[in-house]
């Protein structure tokens, strides 16, 4: 849940909004770092979450943090592709984040419309394995079609020969 951006990008302030609504229990582990880490060490308190804020992990470790995980929880703002998704499913990792399904058709991620909506996301990962590996193939397969390196280079080489040759 770490972000350099506020609550309104990012959209922390709903994650635990709907991660104080989950009855399975759980373990949270998020980041201490960004605009509003204090703000959402607040808002967790109130919310009665008991939350392991962690130190800033260097880039190059994330995929160890991502590995821990059981679940990675990664915007609930905007609703673009962040890169924490990106890595997280690229390490087999079942990820939950609202996205605009309308710029992103083919991501296996949802739109979430609702707090509620979200929770029962949560709640349904928490507990039913078969869905977490059905969820961790498609979004496993997702970056390796649309954002492993050689992809993303030919697409390229593509925009640029196409514009500047």
């Amino acid at each position: 849940m770490a972000s350099p951006h506020d609550f309104r990008v990012k959209g922390t302030d709903k994650f635990l909004y709907a991660l104080a609504k989950v009855e399975t229990p759980f373990e949270l582990k998020t980041i201490n770092y960004g605009k509003d880490a204090q703000k959402a060490r607040v808002l967790a308190e109130k919310l009665g979450l008991k939350v392991k804020f962690i130190d800033k992990v260097p880039h190059e470790k994330m995929n160890e943090l991502y590995w821990e995980a059981d679940l990675v929880l990664g915007s609930f703002g905007v609703g673009q592709l962040d890169t924490v998704a990106i890595e997280a499913m690229a390490c087999g990792r079942p990820v939950i984040q609202h996205i605009k399904s309308e710029y992103y058709s083919k991501c296996p991620l949802e739109k979430l419309n609702s707090i509620v909506n979200c929770t029962n996301l949560i709640e349904n990962f928490l507990i039913n394995k078969k869905e977490v590996r059905k969820r961790v193939e498609l979004q496993y397969n997702y970056v390796k079609s649309n954002h492993a390196a050689t992809v993303l280079v030919n697409k390229l080489a593509e925009i640029y020969k196409i514009y500047y040759c």
